[in-house]
């Protein structure tokens, strides 16, 4: 694990445990916990998501909505009765028995299901680092360099914020258009791919 993984979770512990203490006029200690791990993710986990959101929407001059995130909704879900909230080990269970009335049970009770991202995509961030303009940017040594590559190497953990901050460096300071950026990325990623 991360430092910078570890050091966010702590957060995220303190924070739902100082909600729980704070909620302690709930005498049920699994209805508190409970609302007490809403309130934290609601405040952390939640904030840092739609700030990455409304960025990335930003950057492609989009307006993100989320329906379910409207002041109304968020209070009748922070007031719901963990028995609608969490029921037999299904969460989101009062939403799952109103889609029941409109959608079909497969869709209903389909697994989450995240965005895989291929190994290659990797390799491409790689490729794209190994002379990058960051480098240059922050005084690097070769030494220094040769270290920091090998540890962001090592996961997708970091690839994705350098390969970024490379993209970036290399479109606002550089000299590249990002017709030119998206251009090496697709013959990296045709590289990487074979």
């Amino acid at each position: 694990q991360t430092y910078c993984g570890l050091f966010v979770r702590r957060r995220e512990n303190e924070r739902g445990e100082k909600a729980f203490r704070k909620l302690g006029k709930i005498r049920s200690l699994k209805d508190r916990a409970f609302l007490a791990r809403s309130l934290s993710d609601l405040y952390g986990h939640l904030q840092s998501i739609l700030f990455r959101n409304d960025s990335m929407g930003m950057a492609a001059s989009l307006e993100s909505r989320f329906p379910f995130l409207g002041n109304p909704m968020v209070e009748l879900g922070l007031h719901m009765p963990l028995q609608a909230k969490y029921r037999n080990r299904i969460s989101k269970w009062v939403v799952k028995e109103t889609a029941r009335q409109y959608l079909p049970s497969e869709i209903v009770d389909a697994p989450k299901n995240g965005f895989v991202v291929e190994r290659h995509s990797f390799e491409t961030g790689q490729l794209l680092l190994k002379d990058g303009l960051i480098w240059d940017l922050f005084g690097c040594a070769k030494e220094t360099r040769k270290a920091i590559l090998e540890r962001v190497l090592r996961g997708p953990d970091l690839i994705f914020p350098f390969t970024s901050l490379e993209i970036w460096a290399r479109i606002y300071i550089g000299s590249h258009t990002p017709e030119e950026v998206t251009a090496e990325l697709l013959r990296n990623h045709a590289v990487t791919k074979n």
